[in-house]
């Protein structure tokens, strides 16, 4: 297996030193098998799932979580399947993977798509504004593929880079709502951003499932396409001391809030899920924060500490 040992250190507040031979991802931290001398940064991890210190010898990860932090082998286990993958979570800017750019489909929102988003109880000259919301054409298509009748979502990452984009159909007839930009053309794929983190202050952050939602309680949230959080995401959130999951009612979206949250605190995070509890709506379906009016988010978000 591969393993993080650079995000590995950071979440668990374990002191440690960058050498020359950190430059393949190796790094030391004090020896805690050692039982004589100095243990000052003897034990090297690498990355590719096995420490070695200088005095005492050759270790596998495992057995160094399990040393380390004092927990079973069982549990160090979960935690080094947890901090998989290779360095470089904590480098100032990931490489994209794709092509180096995308120019989603569309043009300014005509009057379909705007009212649309005055149905649903939005500002579509907020949206247009706040996140670069475009509209497609009855008609149109991008790079073969049909594309009419859709809000266009342009997605970024945490810099600010556009690196994909999801379109929204309005006429409620298309068997796809959400029809995103192919894998192979994006930059870099949806799943590996939280939507509207590049608006997002640092320190504490608000996880919702959709862009519907985010749009809902603003700068200060972010969105993860979804309740199942793939492992990139769970690492940007985890550059937050503080994460709050407010996913909808149902047991199954609650249950996934509670397993990410699980996750995020054997990283040493702060974190928090609730239940907002909004009821149902007039045609007795359980509403969530997308279908809330302005005036009812209000309190909503002072509660959230987003205002």
């Amino acid at each position: 297996m591969s393993f993080d040992s650079q995000r590995f250190v950071h979440a668990f507040a374990i002191p440690y030193q960058m050498t020359d031979a950190g430059r393949g991802g190796w790094l030391n931290i004090c020896c805690p098998f050692c039982r004589e001398g100095d243990q000052k940064y003897k034990l090297g991890i690498n990355p590719k799932g096995y420490a070695n210190c200088w005095r005492c010898g050759a270790r596998d990860v495992e057995s160094m979580i399990s040393t380390l932090l004092g927990v079973k082998r069982v549990r160090a286990k979960e935690i080094a399947e947890e901090f998989e993958g290779g360095p470089g979570f904590f480098l100032p800017q990931e490489s994209l993977i794709g092509p180096e750019k995308v120019d989603p489909p569309g043009k300014a929102m005509a009057a379909p798509h705007r009212q649309y988003l005055v149905n649903r109880g939005f500002d579509p000259d907020w949206l247009a504004l706040e996140y670069g919301l475009l509209g497609t054409d009855p008609r149109e298509e991008w790079e073969g593929k049909f594309f009419g009748n859709r809000i266009i979502v342009p997605i970024h990452d945490r810099f600010g880079r556009l690196v994909s984009f999801q379109g929204r159909d309005i006429t409620g007839e298309s068997k796809m709502r959400y029809k995103g930009c192919p894998v192979e053309l994006s930059p870099l794929h949806y799943k590996r951003t939280l939507y509207g983190q590049s608006l997002a202050r640092a320190g504490r952050i608000v996880v919702v499932e959709g862009i519907f939602h985010q749009w809902r309680l603003g700068r200060g949230s972010v969105a993860t396409f979804g309740t199942d959080i793939t492992k990139h995401q769970l690492r940007l959130l985890a550059e937050y001391e503080f994460i709050l999951f407010a996913f909808d009612s149902e047991p199954e979206a609650q249950g996934k809030a509670m397993k990410h949250a699980r996750e995020l605190a054997a990283m040493g995070k702060q974190v928090e899920v609730v239940d907002l509890e909004l009821g149902a709506g007039p045609d007795g379906k359980g509403r969530d924060i997308a279908d809330l009016s302005e005036e009812e988010v209000g309190p909503i978000r002072a509660e959230l500490e987003l205002i």
